[in-house]
């Protein structure tokens, strides 16, 4: 998949890739698992691939590929069983949202491929510029919010379903061990997370319009266009 996506860049055209946490840290052999709750756990869109986690890192490291998403769409075993009889039925939703930042940190940053800031871009300035709404997220600024994560770069986890925070009963990055994680979290200026404190807040939430034509894209089209436009000919008579 990052192969077609550079491909494409290189032809000039204006392409916006991303990487999901799953694809970083699984792959498709799982899909291979002689049990079926486990096989069905791992169904997501898109699904996951066998050897591709290592290109597609170097993708996100390079810049071919712009944001790590998570395609956070938790469902527990008893909902996944709808397609017991046949997988196209199995509901497409994987758990990501938490562990997102910690399996980047460890895949990209803590091995060595990743830099600190190149990890910003990908998880945080680059999806705020591409929903237009940058600096108001995705930078610490005076006038933007006041959304901050102080990561602790040495804090060491293992990653179960016994801890996460979804009600979800499966974890596909069931045992993976991560250093570096969150020790602060604020929101709109309020602490939601001290340590291994979470404190969340009920209806803290706030709808966030996303104006259209981000200029992250749609300049690079403008120029592109100003490239490509074709210019008549002039004739004497």
């Amino acid at each position: 998949a990052s192969d077609i996506v550079k491909k494409r860049s290189s032809k000039g055209c204006v392409v916006s890739a991303e990487v999901t946490a799953a694809s970083l840290a699984c792959d498709g052999s799982n899909y291979w698992n002689k049990c079926w709750r486990h096989a069905a756990g791992f169904v997501t869109s898109p699904p996951l691939r066998e050897g591709e986690s290592d290109s597609l890192l170097a993708a996100a490291v390079d810049g071919a590929v712009d944001v790590l998403s998570s395609h956070h769409a938790a469902y527990n075993t008893q909902q996944k069983a709808l397609g017991k009889d046949s997988f196209i039925s199995i509901p497409n939703g994987i758990t990501g949202v938490e562990e997102r930042l910690l399996v980047l940190w460890q895949k990209g940053v803590q091995s060595g491929k990743m830099s600190r800031s190149r990890f910003v871009e990908v998880t945080s300035s680059t999806p705020a510029k591409l929903m237009n709404i940058y600096p108001q997220k995705g930078r610490i600024a005076v006038g933007s919010d006041a959304d901050i994560v102080i990561w602790d770069p040495t804090a060491t986890k293992t990653i179960t379903r016994e801890e996460h925070l979804s009600k979800c009963d499966f974890n596909i990055f069931e045992g993976l061990e991560v250093t570096g994680g969150p020790e602060y979290v604020v929101f709109k200026g309020k602490v939601v997370k001290d340590q291994d404190i979470f404190r969340p807040m009920t209806g803290y939430g706030q709808y966030q319009p996303l104006p259209p034509f981000a200029p992250f894209m749609y300049d690079k089209i403008r120029e592109n266009n100003e490239k490509t436009r074709i210019e008549p000919v002039a004739r004497s008579e």
